[in-house]
């Protein structure tokens, strides 16, 4: 059911039963792409998730996984493909690789794409440990079938974090699955949780590691990102037991050490000032990586050589900034946490902050993510492109 507002104030309607299989959920309407010009559209071949981490509630509301079939999951594809010109996907699945580890399902929607000889690009989300049952063999297929991006569910550089979520994996093998992935022609987009109930400033300063050892600190947000935990999860009846629930944070939940809520109120709060700016700085450190590794694997299947060789080497002067920032967010933190380690101070915090990453750095980083983004329209306007690729690039690099 739905619950809404009215002038009788909130209306509960009745509960209807589940989808006991995708086939009875109709392909969904698509006025909004027209109505908005939108050349991206979001496709969801399945509920469920066969993963149990400890704070998610897809594993508590849909204990069964479903999905559609590979012929099915193209259908919809094929669709928006030729009656809308749309060109690029997010696959909004919980896990692609579900249920399990479906090779089989994988290799026959890659199989459908290339036999209906759609030149697409499309992006996923996959857990981490799901690399140790892929083969070359599958990922060359997907990758020649558009798979472009992977949001990769990292979650954290420490075990103890990792045992915390039940993710049933550990760094090590984080490492080796980023490593994995990360050897092919892919983005990798992660999913990852720097904060929790129970984090200490030696977990935060093993996940600000594993992060730039990565280069992932070009994108702060992984660095602030806290736990979202919500009722009815594992995680929210282990901290509701543990009396670190609190209704009077925002975050729900207070922290168990001291110092660690000095450090994330500082980081939430205390950089009002800042914010637009590093948001802006994350999108040309995140979004604009997806959209290069989009149009690249448009061009690569396609054959499209020049365009191709031209967004490589515009990629590669964009990743350029992204490294710089990672270099000096990584100093930035570092310095924080150990400010932190001898005795937290706001007027200290603000003049490292000053020192590492001022209000003019921000802006300096966001006016050249900016000039990037309009070197490679202005690249790509100047080549032959399809109108639907047009409409992609002018989408995926207009903010």
């Amino acid at each position: 059911g739905i619950v809404f507002r009215s002038s009788d104030g909130i209306v509960h309607t009745e509960s209807r039963p589940v989808f006991s299989e995708m086939r009875e959920v109709p392909f969904p309407s698509r006025d909004l792409l027209d109505q908005f010009g939108n050349a991206i559209a979001q496709i969801s071949t399945s509920r469920g998730c066969s993963a149990r981490c400890s704070f998610c509630v897809t594993g508590q509301s849909r204990r069964r996984w479903i999905g559609r079939s590979p012929e099915e999951m193209a259908d919809e594809i094929e669709l928006l493909y030729h009656e809308r010109g749309i060109r690029a996907f997010n696959i909004i699945d919980c896990s692609f690789e579900d249920p399990g580890v479906n090779k089989r399902r994988l290799e026959e929607f890659a199989g459908q794409l290339l036999d209906r000889h759609i030149k697409i690009s499309y992006y996923v989300q996959m857990r981490a440990s799901s690399c140790s049952c892929l083969n070359d063999n599958l990922m060359q297929l997907l990758l020649a079938s558009g798979l472009s991006s992977i949001c990769l569910g990292l979650e954290s550089g420490n075990d103890e974090d990792l045992a915390l979520y039940n993710k049933q994996t550990t760094v090590s093998q984080m490492k080796k699955a980023y490593a994995y992935f990360g050897s092919y022609e892919l983005n990798i987009d992660p999913g990852f949780i720097n904060f929790n109930p129970y984090s200490t400033l030696g977990s935060l300063k093993s996940n600000l590691e594993f992060l730039y050892e990565r280069g992932m600190c070009a994108n702060v947000s992984y660095l602030f990102k806290p736990c979202r935990v919500y009722r009815n999860t594992a995680l929210y009846e282990k901290i509701r037991k543990e009396n670190l629930t609190d209704s009077t944070k925002p975050l729900g939940y207070k922290f168990a050490e001291k110092t660690v809520t000095s450090l994330y109120e500082f980081l939430s709060t205390g950089l009002k000032e800042q914010s637009p700016l590093i948001r802006a700085a994350n999108h040309g450190a995140s979004f604009d990586l997806v959209a290069y590794s989009c149009l690249k694997t448009i061009f690569r299947n396609c054959n499209d050589y020049l365009p191709y060789k031209n967004i490589c080497k515009l990629e590669k002067a964009h990743r350029l900034i992204c490294d710089d920032l990672n270099e000096r967010i990584y100093r930035w933190f570092s310095a924080l946490l150990s400010l932190a380690e001898k005795g937290w101070c706001d007027e200290k915090a603000w003049k490292l902050s000053h020192r590492y990453m001022s209000l003019k750095d921000w802006k300096i980083a966001v006016i050249q993510y900016e000039g990037s983004r309009k070197r490679t329209l202005e690249n790509l306007e100047a080549m032959s492109l399809t109108p639907e690729m047009q409409r992609l690039a002018k989408q995926l690099f207009t903010v």
